[in-house]
């Protein structure tokens, strides 16, 4: 890298979880917790698979387009049908 050139800084974004009445949240086929009490992940720009499993449901899968200083909230509620 020359001197006095910079890489861009990337930063991450806040994403809100808002999930009723709860779930295992996996990111990118890595299980990273339980919601609640897990409410936000942050994560660099770009292309995210989450999931929200609880058994006696169906999985919710979705993809996030992660853009700088965009912050997300997803919100599911297993028990709205």
């Amino acid at each position: 890298m020359a001197l006095g050139s910079r890489r861009p800084i990337r930063s991450e974004n806040n994403i809100q979880l808002r999930v009723s009445p709860w779930a295992h949240v996996t990111l990118n086929g890595k299980r990273v917790g339980v919601t609640p009490p897990l409410t936000e992940l942050k994560l660099p720009p770009g292309s995210h698979n989450i999931e929200f499993s609880n058994p006696g449901f169906d999985t919710v899968r979705k993809t996030l387009k992660v853009e700088p200083d965009q912050p997300i909230t997803i919100t599911h509620d297993f028990d709205a049908r």
